[in-house]
């Protein structure tokens, strides 16, 4: 059983804070108290954000539910063949509590949440790097030059991403599975560089994530020449003798974190001496949204990776998919999501009872699938012969020009649902698969809105189904 990791009592303002604290936005307070500032002012010139300290023991069910969820998903993409390491950005306020306001101190639920989290996570057989343990140990990271974390932003700095690379790399080593998986991928030659002072420019205080939410009063901030690493490629095994670049076999998927211009990426190239596909969601969009992207997309279907590292904010543990406080567009019921994660995982169709047909597209002649010069209105209509199952998924050849955004709608017994999927737009057919998620909703038909495409066809159509049950 998934234990909570804090106590009791947990306020929906403090779930609308953290919330805010996801997207960037302003949190909420009572009716009695002045709003709540985002951003606590520490010494030393040092910005936090609020919400990074737990002012009571309160429970976080949120917490929980996302433990959960990244068990169920590791055991889904263990069976497909695919090795995920989950890699946590521990809080800042942790890892620099020196440089709070003055009499400021963490709670034990702040202090300790990482490790419980970690210990769920291990027992529940998921490969879990500990980046806590090696940024609080690390021990320049109280020298004024070398710090892990940017004092005016909430993201690590390059010494901080290099040393979360570094861990990274060595738990590998130390993993008998995970060595196994690194040693079988051709390695890729990096050189690391030091920059000298001169080579790095100064940045603005007003380029940093915590300094924009202050009063413009408050951002009187000197200039930072921050220490930078350049990583360069020195040569390659992955040429074929055509010439050919094979693709990365390891994953980077992550937030504002694995962004190119944290140097997270470089850093993990090297340290692993592997070619590595890197992929960074915008807080706005969660972890959630952005794995889901991952996996439909053809970077995924095409090639999957041996190794997939999930990096992930501690702070986003309070939000599972289907968080209330989320844009809706980014929100999905948890099941639902793991339900549509495990359909893009599948390798073989599996034969559903349900069989779909293709009817006549709206805006085409004679029996034609295919359409021509859409408009918004226009779309491709998909019968099927009995609902749906929760496990059931489409599959199909899909090709067009002009618009890689699909509406989907499944139609029955007067109600309708809404879906969205993204395809490649480049006219040429490609295997999409697309899991709709209404097990139990007596759906007749299905329409594909392609939207203002120059052409859209649809061929090979096949209703398949998952192989287990993502959600047990």
């Amino acid at each position: 059983m998934i234990k909570h990791l804090i106590g009791s009592n947990l306020s929906k303002c403090f779930l609308y804070s953290m919330a805010m604290l996801i997207t960037y936005n302003v949190p909420c307070a009572s009716a009695a108290e002045a709003p709540e500032q985002m951003v606590l002012v520490g010494r030393d010139g040092w910005l936090y954000f609020s919400h990074e300290m737990t002012k009571a023991a309160v429970e976080k069910p949120g917490i929980a539910t996302s433990l959960e969820i990244i068990g169920k998903f590791n055991r889904v993409l263990k069976r497909k063949g695919v090795t995920l390491t989950i890699a946590m950005v521990p809080l800042k306020v942790r890892i620099y509590p020196e440089h709070l306001p003055t009499g400021m101190t963490l709670s034990n639920d702040t202090i300790t949440n990482y490790d419980r989290a970690l210990s769920i996570l291990k027992a529940d057989g998921v490969d879990v790097i500990d980046l806590n343990s090696a940024f609080l140990r690390h021990k320049p990271k109280n020298s004024s030059d070398l710090p892990l974390y940017y004092p005016l932003d909430t993201h690590w700095s390059p010494t901080g991403a290099l040393l979360a690379a570094e861990t990274i790399a060595a738990a590998i080593e130390n993993t008998p599975s995970l060595k196994e998986k690194i040693n079988a991928i051709p390695p890729t030659k990096y050189k690391f560089t030091w920059l000298e002072a001169s080579e790095t420019p100064q940045v603005a205080a007003s380029t940093f994530d915590l300094v924009k939410h202050l009063p413009k009063a408050s951002q009187n901030f000197p200039l930072r020449n921050d220490r930078q690493f350049r990583v360069s490629k020195q040569s390659s095994s992955e040429s074929s003798l055509l010439g050919e670049v094979n693709k990365p076999d390891i994953t980077l998927m992550g937030s504002s974190y694995s962004g190119a211009w944290t140097k997270f990426p470089a850093g993990l190239r090297y340290t692993l001496q592997r070619n590595i596909l890197d992929i960074s969601v915008e807080a706005p969009h969660g972890s959630w949204y952005g794995m889901e992207l991952y996996l439909r997309n053809e970077a995924f279907q095409t090639h999957r990776p041996k190794l997939l590292i999930w990096e992930m904010p501690e702070r986003d543990l309070i939000a599972p998919p289907d968080y209330q406080y989320r844009e809706a567009r980014y929100q999905s019921d948890n099941d639902e999501w793991l339900l549509r994660v495990g359909a893009q995982t599948e390798t073989t169709c599996i034969p559903s009872a349900t069989v779909a047909k293709l009817e006549k597209s709206s805006n085409a002649a004679g029996n034609s699938t295919a359409l021509t010069n859409s408009t918004s209105n226009d779309f491709v209509q998909i019968n099927l012969n009995r609902s749906l199952d929760k496990l059931d998924y489409l599959a199909a050849n899909v090709s067009t020009t002009g618009s890689g955004n699909l509406k989907l709608e499944a139609v029955g017994n007067g109600a309708s649902r809404h879906f969205n999927a993204v395809v490649t737009n480049d006219g040429a057919p490609h295997a999409v698969k697309f899991p709709l998620t209404v097990g139990g909703q007596n759906v007749t038909k299905v329409r594909i809105f392609p939207g203002k495409a120059k052409g859209f066809a649809m061929d090979s159509l096949v209703v398949c189904r998952q192989s287990f049950d993502p959600t047990k």
